[in-house]
């Protein structure tokens, strides 16, 4: 809610939107056709961001073993029986050959 007050704040003195104001623009159409697009991607951008950290949460909890119930699919689960299958994650380092 802060991010969309303080860009609809800060869209209020654009200069765009104070003339479409001083022509006569009513406040819904205003909202409808200036404030309203601008305000979408920054408020997109921090969803997905969003989204990132709860699916990093998930993997890392399940990854410890405190997620969802027993044969439900999970990502840190799914890492977690590898690494106690192979010992190790995977994946081997070698050499760059030159």
């Amino acid at each position: 809610m802060r991010l969309v007050r303080g860009q609809v704040l800060a869209l209020r003195e654009s200069q765009f939107v104070e003339a479409a104001y001083s022509i006569g623009t009513s406040t819904p159409r205003l909202l409808a056709r200036h404030i309203f697009p601008n305000v979408v991607s920054p408020l997109i951008v921090t969803m997905s961001f969003g989204l990132g950290a709860i699916a990093l949460s998930e993997v890392v909890l399940s990854f410890f073993g405190l997620s969802v119930q027993v044969g439900r699919p999970s990502l840190g689960r799914m890492i977690g029986e590898t690494i106690g299958r192979t010992g190790s994650s995977g994946y081997r380092l070698r050499p760059l050959s030159n």
